[in-house]
């Protein structure tokens, strides 16, 4: 418990008159339990078992060694530190998170980072997959990449409407029909080859689109009538 100290009252001297300056009076303590007063202390920080790591200076030399050969520049890296040290092997973990290696073009032409699972986009420092250099890509922010999957998006619905779970609209060469289907649920994972073998084999149609991959079972084409009512055109 905190001792309860008496206030201290001093008085003013008076306006024009020059007093000695005499001492604080000592303080004097009344109606104290005995206990004793502890401080409170701050508390420690935090430590943790992680490095404290000053990337900075390392992403700058990185930045710098652009339009340089990988090979050249990671020779370099290994020369001028001890491999052999843990702070050695730590700084090399941090350059292979700092530069996507192993990254190639995929179906849509996007260079992505084959180490990643879901083969990310690659973004700022990777090397060529085709020359070895050590290239930049600028990052895109969320927004504008936010805008752009919209945008496709958009453009891949532009052909396909969904009326319900059975029923859809497709755009098939340049025909509107109208399509009772029933979703099959592949594994996302299956090769390109084995999806369609799996597609080929089923006793009905298929028909493919950003949706998914459905079974027909029955195909009709609109009318003028009904084009107008959707507000669709036969039209590519």
């Amino acid at each position: 418990m905190r001792p309860d100290f008496h206030k201290v009252l001093i008085e003013r001297p008076r306006s024009g008159l020059r007093t000695k300056r005499q001492p604080l009076p000592r303080l004097r303590v009344a109606d104290w339990d005995g206990e004793e007063f502890v401080e409170p202390t701050l508390p420690r920080a935090q430590r943790t078992k992680y490095f404290d790591d000053l990337l900075g200076p390392l992403r700058k030399w990185l930045r710098k060694q652009v339009n340089r050969p990988w090979d050249k520049v990671y020779s370099e890296l290994c020369a001028g530190i001890d491999r052999r040290t843990t702070v050695g092997e730590h700084l090399l973990d941090h350059v292979r998170m700092e530069v996507t290696i192993r990254c190639e073009r995929d179906a849509d032409g996007r260079l992505v980072d084959i180490d990643n699972r879901w083969h990310r986009e690659v973004e700022e420092l990777y090397v060529d997959p085709n020359t070895g250099i050590l290239r930049w890509k600028p990052r895109i922010s969320r927004r504008r990449r936010n805008q752009q999957r919209r945008r496709e998006r958009s453009e891949e619905l532009r052909d396909v409407r969904k009326l319900s779970e059975e029923r859809l609209l497709q755009r098939i060469d340049g025909i509107w029909f109208e399509l009772r289907v029933q979703k099959l649920y592949l594994s996302p994972y299956l090769k390109e080859s084995k999806r369609k073998s799996a597609l080929a084999n089923l006793n009905r149609p298929t028909v493919t689109n950003p949706l998914g991959d459905f079974e027909v079972f029955e195909k009709r084409q609109l009318n003028r009538k009904e084009l107008r009512e959707h507000g669709l055109s036969n039209r590519a």
